[in-house]
């Protein structure tokens, strides 16, 4: 179970792929909210993606515990600290509680399942994604991507800011000279 969000999805991402490292033959399913839904087409060992929309009154979880409690799950990993992971059956169940917020998200969900080293989030692309990659970008030059929009204040950052940021990794002692930028969001 994991998130609505693509940032927080994102950020979860790391997690999976150290998953699918350590059990290479584990069949996955992935909940999380339709916009996150994409990020995990790709990913390899995904059986079922479950897009949940939020209801009211957090319906929602009902709905995915519908949908999850015919089967007995080796392992669960809840992101969320959603109702359901309590009412599921699994072998084995790592829950997210409360996160210390002197610490990035990354660290924290390393925690969860008792990781030492801290797995960088990644994307797993498919032909379609690499097709449209090739259609949209220039080829073998690097691309600074931003996406300054968040859901809720205490996410966002001030436009000057990336506008700031983008000038010094674009600019003439920048780790990306010259690149052009991409703005991301939705």
């Amino acid at each position: 179970v994991t998130h609505n969000r693509i940032g927080d999805a994102v950020l979860s991402t790391g997690l999976l792929g150290e998953l699918i490292r350590k059990h290479p033959k584990l069949r996955l399913t992935v909940a999380c909210g339709p916009i996150a839904a994409p990020i995990f087409k790709a990913v390899p060992n995904v059986g079922e993606i479950i897009a949940m929309r939020k209801r009211k009154a957090s319906l929602h979880w009902l709905d995915l515990w519908r949908r999850c409690f015919p089967t007995n799950w080796d392992v669960l990993v809840d992101l969320r600290n959603s109702p359901v992971s309590r009412l599921l059956g699994a072998r084995k169940k790592y829950i997210s509680g409360s996160a210390d917020p002197s610490r990035h998200r990354v660290e924290h969900l390393a925690t969860i399942m008792g990781m030492s080293i801290i797995p960088s989030p990644r994307l797993w692309l498919d032909n379609s994604h690499l097709a449209m990659a090739r259609k949209l970008l220039p080829k073998n030059r690097p691309i600074l991507a931003l996406g300054p929009v968040a859901n809720w204040k205490g996410k966002q950052w001030d436009g000057k800011r990336f506008a700031e940021l983008a000038n010094r990794i674009t600019g003439t002692s920048g780790v990306l000279q010259g690149a052009p930028v991409v703005i991301l969001g939705g």
